[in-house]
């Protein structure tokens, strides 16, 4: 069977160790080592730098049926109940080993949704965009590593939101919705761009939410079910007034520039920038062919959660931060665009290191946002433009000639 002629346009992956299986392995072994270094200080050290301490509490109270939201202010428990049920099982082993399987079940669940990002941009060279992907991710993933936080599995559920988006599951997508708001409310403004630019999965939605919010309920005592909700909602209103300049959102930079509008001003530019992000997804679902329209929706969400949520910590980021890897090693292997490659790992170093390039003796809240909205800016700017974000529509291949007809066999005759 004659092969199918290659388009001589085309980028075409050289045969370098970047570009094949070797390349998978040692992004793994990256990951492995770097969890296996965390697992160790953890297992030293289990109540250094983590907040789970808050999780394994919330558990052990929700099931004694005492208050998950009781101490703290506006810190402590910022959860649903549903992240104490999740947690739940961890409860039940030593506090160490408990802290541990913790950290290695979040770690496996991001880098396993890395690699799915990764194919999803480019099934053909993966393995070489996982490589280069995972070395711009892991930076803004190890603290998280470290801290025990929900980060890690809210970044890797909002990448599977959008894969599934972009294959067209439905149901899988609008699980991962339910999911996400029950273990990270933050994350309301991914769910709602994919309802609004995907109707057939909001539609869906409206099935799964409801029935994850319900879970809680099976507990034995449904009045103390429906106070902690309350309670919860006082919480929440309680966090999202954070003492002013300690979150690198958007009044990070703000801060940074010396300027302190009121809390109303802040709500209102965050709320307006809420419609501009919707339009900006809804666009590129009209302009882009899959898998592009659900990329730009899992940046603009994660963009905008960044930028616009009043308790953005550097931790957080580890939502971008696979984007940009994979938006960069796209610009690498694929498009071979050297000057958007160079700002897009410079971009995903300075959200991997934003303390340790600016440190000067006080932590900084200003880089990280900043990145941030050149990002969006930039991405607002393709989607205007008709600019795909990576692997650019090759140009069509010449017609072929058609083989000239075989000459008649006279001794046949």
């Amino acid at each position: 069977m004659t092969p199918a002629p290659r388009n001589p346009r085309s980028p075409r992956i050289p045969p370098h160790w970047f570009a094949d299986r070797t390349s998978v392995i040692q992004a793994w072994l990256i990951w492995l080592g770097t969890l296996a270094t965390v697992c160790v200080l953890v297992a030293l050290a289990p109540d250094k730098k983590t907040v789970t301490p808050e999780y394994r509490r919330a558990a052990e109270n929700w099931w004694h049926s005492a208050d998950l939201y009781a101490h703290g202010g506006h810190h402590g428990y910022l959860y649903l109940p549903h992240g104490a049920i999740a947690y739940t099982p961890l409860t039940w082993l030593p506090v160490a080993a408990g802290e541990v399987l913790w950290r290695i079940i979040a770690t496996l669940l991001l880098a396993h949704a890395v690699h799915r990002l990764c194919r999803l941009v480019s099934p053909a060279p993966g393995p070489a965009l996982f490589f280069l992907t995972s070395l711009l991710t892991i930076p803004a993933a190890a603290g998280n590593m470290q801290n025990g936080q929900f980060n890690l599995p809210m970044a890797a559920f909002m990448i599977h939101l959008a894969a599934d988006l972009a294959r067209r599951r439905w149901w899988a997508a609008a699980a991962w919705a339910a999911v996400l708001l029950a273990i990270k409310p933050v994350t309301l403004p991914i769910v709602l761009l994919a309802a609004a630019v995907y109707p057939r999965c909001g539609l869906r939605m409206l099935a799964t939410i409801p029935a994850m919010l319900a879970l809680p309920f099976a507990h034995r005592d449904p009045a103390f079910v429906l106070d902690q909700h309350r309670m919860f909602a006082d919480k929440l209103r309680a966090a999202s007034a954070p003492p002013w300049g300690d979150y690198q959102d958007i009044a990070g930079i703000l801060f940074s520039l010396g300027l302190h509008p009121p809390d109303a001003a802040m709500t209102i530019l965050r709320a307006a920038f809420a419609p501009i992000t919707l339009a900006f997804a809804w666009l590129a679902r009209r302009r882009w062919p899959e898998p592009h329209a659900a990329f730009a929706l899992l940046a603009l969400a994660a963009g905008y959660m960044m930028l616009f949520s009043p308790r953005t910590e550097g931790l957080t980021y580890v939502a971008l931060a696979p984007v940009v890897g994979v938006a960069a090693a796209a610009a690498v292997w694929l498009d071979r665009r050297p000057a958007p490659a160079l700002a897009l790992i410079a971009a995903g170093l300075a959200l991997g290191f934003s303390q340790v390039i600016t440190q000067n003796g006080s932590p900084n809240v200003w880089l990280r946002p900043a990145v941030t909205a050149l990002l969006m800016l930039a991405l607002a700017a393709a989607v205007l433009l008709n600019i795909r974000p990576f692997g650019r529509a090759p140009s069509p291949s010449p017609p072929t000639a058609r083989p000239p007809a075989p000459e008649p066999n006279p001794r046949a005759a």
